[in-house]
């Protein structure tokens, strides 16, 4: 019973070693492509900004 207990801790031991080394080897990859300084591209406003434009233009024609 006490050896299926060991069993089973070193195998959790193992499988979180091999979690925690794959998300380090991740963000090791990662790190080196990320710049702080530069600001993050914001997609969504971009595309609404198009979209609003396009909406008041039609909106424009319309009218007129």
């Amino acid at each position: 019973m006490e050896s299926s207990k060991r069993q089973t801790i070193e195998k959790k031991r193992k499988t979180n070693k091999l979690r925690l080394k794959t998300i380090i080897e991740e963000y090791s990859l990662k790190q080196n492509s990320f710049n702080p300084k530069k600001p993050s591209p914001n997609i969504f406003i971009k595309k609404l900004e198009i979209r609003m434009k396009m909406y008041y233009k039609d909106l424009y024609k319309s009218y007129n």
